[in-house]
């Protein structure tokens, strides 16, 4: 009878170690590659907050890696209206997040060649120190 039990405590032990891996989202290193911004402008950017406070929850959560493109055109006042162009891995709010971020920050035209009506296209890498 003692044996029975301990193989059941085993078996849900078992199953509790493959449900916590299954859960444990990608690295960064194990992404594709984010886009490659070629000629880049300088835009220097001032946010509202960390960035680790917009982390995405579902990505928290499974300890996930990514990155996300968004393509932003500099409205007055140094505000921001962006729009993803890609993310990586999908499904874990990501580009959401980093909507969110840029929407938070504002040009800083005295460290930046920009000028309201410009674009510029950046990628953000999300990642867990």
């Amino acid at each position: 009878m003692r044996n029975k039990h301990v193989g059941v405590c085993g078996a849900v032990m078992a199953m509790a170690l493959i449900s916590t891996t299954a859960m444990a989202g990608p690295r960064f290193s194990e992404l594709p590659a984010p886009p490659q911004i070629t000629n880049p402008s300088k835009v220097t950017l001032k946010f509202k907050g960390p960035g680790y406070a917009y982390y995405p929850e579902r990505a928290k959560d499974s300890m996930a890696e990514g990155w996300a493109q968004i393509e932003c055109v500099i409205l007055d006042k140094g505000r921001l209206d962006c729009k993803l162009l890609s993310e990586a891995p999908e499904k874990y709010g990501f580009g959401s997040a980093t909507l969110k971020l840029y929407r938070s920050a504002t040009v800083d035209f005295t460290q930046s060649d920009a000028k309201v009506g410009d674009k510029f296209v950046h990628v953000y890498k999300w990642t867990i120190s």
